[in-house]
């Protein structure tokens, strides 16, 4: 074990200042009075320590031998590492104090005052709770939270860490916890990595409705192929069989719709959500070059 002599000499030095204190409680002079006062606290407390190290030790391997998913068997082991140490704390501050009834008192006041002073920290932490228990959302899993869109690379006690994506890709954005129980969550890889995606084609006046139909649809079969996107929506409604939730398109759609400005021609369809923006990149580049063989065609 990495570092194992640090902890062997402190339990060497536990042993020796108890056995001093053994050989010379019996020639208590002034001299010895004040080590002989401190050497079984000091030697109780190095014991406690190494007590602490050597169950966390066993604990770890517990964990690891029984929890499987690698960021909740991190959780738990951080759990355990917390309990483990107010544990021993309490023990140490038993043996400094002595009287049992002083260290109770004592660590009330000590719990209102954290309690008090650390009220955010606490929401972050059952707001992990929520995000575990509930399946909020798990690392690798894409998500928007307060207007932040990535990858979630790590779920702490107290922190979520998210990769940004879009504009900012890349960049690292730590949010606590506590950030679940206030704002919407939006998770677009849970259970089902497709969403609906839409193109929207402004329609001129004039223009041939059916033709810029057929170019979007053209695209979508192109990009996206109107096949995949079938398979996709089965298997869609198959996750959503007992929802309530019904699917009514299994291929692309082309709507239209009146704005302020005039008409407008959407073109919906289903995609992998990691591929949102890719997708929709290439589709406005393959509708906007037929548009152009159109306008070229009609200058012949």
């Amino acid at each position: 074990m990495a570092g194992g002599w640090r902890w062997g000499l402190l339990l060497v030095l536990a042993i020796a200042l108890l056995a001093a204190y053994g050989s010379l409680s019996l020639q208590v002079s002034s001299a010895t009075h004040v080590f002989l006062d401190l050497a079984p606290k000091l030697g109780l407390t190095l014991l406690a320590i190494f007590a602490g190290k050597v169950v966390l030790d066993v604990l770890a391997q517990l964990i690891g031998n029984v929890v499987r998913p690698p960021e909740l068997r991190r959780t738990v082991r951080d759990l355990v590492a917390l309990a483990v140490w107010l544990l021993v704390s309490l023990a140490i501050l038993a043996v400094f104090i002595g009287d049992m009834s002083a260290l109770l008192i004592a660590v009330g006041l000590i719990g209102f005052g954290l309690t008090f002073s650390l009220q955010k920290p606490i929401l972050s932490f059952v707001g992990w709770f929520a995000i575990v228990s509930q399946r909020i959302y798990k690392e690798g899993d894409m998500v928007e939270i307060e207007g932040i869109k990535g990858d979630v690379v790590a779920v702490g006690l107290l922190t979520t860490t998210i990769r940004s994506a879009g504009e900012e890709e890349g960049k690292a954005v730590v949010l606590p916890n506590l950030t679940v129980l206030e704002h919407p969550v939006t998770n677009y890889t849970q259970d089902f990595p497709y969403v609906w995606d839409e193109v929207s084609l402004p329609l001129p006046e004039g223009a041939d409705a059916a033709h810029l139909k057929n170019i979007l649809l053209g695209a979508s079969d192109e990009i996206i192929g109107n096949r995949k996107m079938a398979e996709n929506a089965k298997e869609y409604v198959r996750l959503l069989q007992g929802s309530g939730v019904a699917v009514r398109k299994h291929a692309p759609e082309v709507l239209f719709s009146l704005r302020g400005d005039g008409a407008v021609l959407t073109l919906r369809y289903i995609v992998q959500v990691r591929q949102r923006e890719s997708v929709k990149s290439a589709l406005s580049a393959r509708i906007l070059k037929s548009l152009r063989e159109k306008s070229a065609k009609r200058g012949d």
